[in-house]
C-alpha cells in the first residue's frame, strides 16, 4: 500500500549542537549527523546499492553501525543486523537466506568475511564534512519495511522479522507516553542492537533528541562509569546485567529515570534488591514482533509476577480458542497495535498463523487480572531466554543428535538466578553410556553458537513419551531435577 511519500520526523532539537552518540573518546553531535550520513550514503550508492536491496550486518555496538543504518535507509535500502553471538555456520546459512547484496563489518568481525560466496566490505572510517548542518533528510512510505531483525521461534528455521517505518515510529510515540523523552536525556546502549531492544535505543534517541552513549564493555564497572559520566536517564537490561549490577551493589546516577526490565523471565528479588538501591525498575512485554514493547509497569511489590499493562492504544486480550477470556482466566496472549510487525521474511505459513484479523497471536500463554496487568504463565513453550538471549530447544536437539552415541535428546528452561533461564538436556545414549560434559561441549561447539550450548546434561535410560511419540516434559523434568 503506497500512503505518500514521508521524511522522518524527529524533534527539533532546542540546541543542534547537542551529542547525539557519546563514543569512548569522541563524540558526534546532532548537528553533525546529516554529513557524516551522507558520506557512507555515497559509499554505499559508488557499491550499487539501490532501493529495495538488502545489506548485512555483523557490528557491534558503535556509532558506524548508527550511520551505515541511516544511510541505507537514504536509499531505501533495508538493514538486515545480524547476531555476531552466532555460529560461522548459523551466520551462512542467514545470508543463504537473505541474500544480501553486500555485508558489512567491523574489525571484531572479520572473522566473518572469509565465508564464501558473498560480497563482504569492511565499515569504512568516518570521512564527513561535517561543516553540512542540514537536517537529515530521508524519505519513505510509512508501510515500506525499515530493517530485518531475526528473532528465534517455534521452529529451527530462521524467521526474519520485518519491521516497517511505522512501527518503529509509533512504537517511540507510544512508548515515549511513559518514556517521557525530555532534553538532555541519554540512552545507555546496553543491549546488541542487532536485537529489536537495542535498536530501538536508536530510532527513540533520533525522534526525540536523546543522546546515545556506547559503553567499551557492558561489564558492571563499565555500566557505573558511564551511568556518571554521561548522566544516563535511560538503559534497558536483562536479568543476568541487572544480577550483576545488584551484586557490585552499583546505585545509579541522580538523573537516572527509568530502567526497563525484559528479555525473560526476572527473578522478582533481583528487582527488589535494585529497588533498595534506588533504580527506577519499569517491567516490558514484548518481543521483535511488537518493536520491542507492548506493556509496560512501574515495578510494584504487591504486583510481583506482573510484567506490564498496556499502553494505549496498544490492545492486549488472552483467547482461547478463538474466544476472549475474563480475568485471571489463563489462554493466549494476542495483541492488536500498529506496531505490530509486517510479515516474516520469505516465510507466508508463519506470518498467517501469527497475524489473524489484525491480531498478533503471540503464542505466550498468561493471563490479564481485573485492572488489565498482565502476568505471563509460560514464554512461548519451546523457547528458552537466557540471559536476553533466545534459544530454540529443537535446534539444539538436532545437534546433540547428530552426536554417534546419542539415540535421545530433550533440551528445556531451567530457571536461573543469574540468567533467568538457563538450557538444560536431557539425553539417553546407546548402551547407557556416560559421555563427559566437556566432550558434549566440544562436540555442539562445531555446531552452535556458545549462548545455545546447554549449561546441564542430564543422563537417562529412556526419554518418557506417550502413546504418540511425544516427551512428556513435565514428567521428564521431574525425573531428572528431584535430586538437584
Amino acid at each position: 500500500m503506497n500512503i505518500g511519500r514521508n521524511t522522518f520526523p524527529y524533534k527539533k532539537l532546542r540546541n543542534p549542537n547537542s551529542i547525539f552518540i557519546a563514543e569512548k573518546n569522541k563524540s558526534y553531535l546532532f548537528s553533525e549527523f546529516n554529513s557524516l550520513v551522507n558520506s557512507y550514503s555515497e559509499y554505499l550508492k559508488q557499491l550499487g546499492i539501490k532501493r529495495r536491496n538488502r545489506i548485512a550486518i555483523l557490528s557491534g555496538n558503535n556509532s558506524a553501525f548508527i550511520f551505515l543504518i541511516f544511510a541505507a535507509w537514504k536509499l531505501n535500502a533495508i538493514p538486515v543486523p545480524l547476531n555476531i553471538k552466532s555460529s560461522r555456520k548459523e551466520i551462512t546459512e542467514l545470508l543463504n537466506f537473505t541474500k544480501p547484496k553486500y555485508i558489512f563489518y567491523d574489525e571484531e568481525n572479520r572473522k566473518f568475511s572469509s565465508i564464501k560466496g558473498f560480497h563482504f566490505r569492511i565499515i569504512p572510517p568516518q570521512r564527513a564534512n561535517t561543516s553540512e548542518n542540514t537536517q537529515l533528510d530521508i524519505r519513505f512510505d510509512k508501510e515500506q519495511t525499515a530493517v530485518i531483525i531475526f528473532t528465534s521461534g517455534s521452529t529451527a528455521k530462521p524467521k526474519g522479522v520485518e519491521i516497517t517505518f511505522n512501527n518503529l515510529l509509533q512504537s517511540a510515540k507510544i512508548g515515549n507516553r511513559i518514556l517521557a523523552h525530555k532534553e538532555g536525556d541519554a540512552w545507555l546502549a546496553s543491549l546488541p542492537f542487532y536485537h529489536i531492544g537495542g535498536f530501538s535505543i536508536i530510532t527513540r534517541s533520533f525522534i526525540y533528541g536523546a543522546k546515545i552513549v556506547l559503553p567499551s564493555s557492558l561489564s558492571a564497572k563499565n555500566i557505573k562509569h558511564e551511568l556518571d559520566s554521561n548522566q544516563v536517564s535511560h538503559l534497558s537490561l536483562v536479568s543476568a546485567q541487572l544480577k550483576r549490577i545488584t551484586e557490585e551493589n552499583i546505585k545509579p546516577n541522580k538523573g537516572q529515570r527509568i530502567t526497563l526490565i525484559g528479555g525473560g523471565f526476572t527473578d522478582s528479588s533481583i528487582i527488589d534488591r535494585a529497588i533498595k538501591l534506588g533504580w527506577k525498575i519499569h517491567r516490558v512485554y514484548g518481543s521483535t514482533e511488537v518493536t520491542s514493547f507492548a506493556a509496560i509497569m512501574k515495578y510494584d511489590k504487591r504486583k510481583k509476577e506482573a510484567t506490564g499493562k498496556a499502553i494505549n492504544p496498544n490492545k492486549i486480550f488472552v483467547v482461547e480458542g478463538g474466544k476472549k477470556l475474563k480475568p485471571l482466566e489463563v489462554g493466549e496472549i494476542i495483541v492488536r497495535s500498529p506496531i505490530v510487525f509486517k510479515r516474516y521474511f520469505k516465510n507466508i505459513s508463519e506470518t498467517r498463523k501469527k497475524i489473524k484479523v489484525g491480531f498478533l497471536y503471540t503464542g505466550d500463554i498468561g493471563y490479564l487480572d481485573k485492572n488489565g496487568f498482565l502476568y505471563i504463565e509460560a514464554r512461548r513453550t519451546d523457547l528458552i531466554v537466557s540471559g536476553g538471549e533466545n534459544i530454540i530447544p529443537n535446534q539444539v536437539e538436532t545437534q546433540l543428535k547428530k552426536h554417534p552415541l546419542i539415540t535421545d535428546a530433550f533440551v528445556f528452561p531451567l530457571a536461573d538466578e543469574e540468567w533467568g533461564q538457563i538450557a538444560a538436556a536431557a539425553i539417553a545414549t546407546k548402551n547407557n553410556l556416560r559421555l563427559s560434559e566437556k566432550d558434549l561441549k566440544n562436540f555442539l561447539k562445531k555446531h552452535l553458537a556458545n549462548y545455545k550450548i546447554p549449561k546441564k546434561f542430564f543422563f537417562m535410560k529412556e526419554l518418557p513419551r506417550n502413546q504418540l511419540g511425544k516427551v512428556q516434559k513435565d514428567k521428564l523434568i521431574a525425573q531428572v531435577t528431584k535430586n538437584i
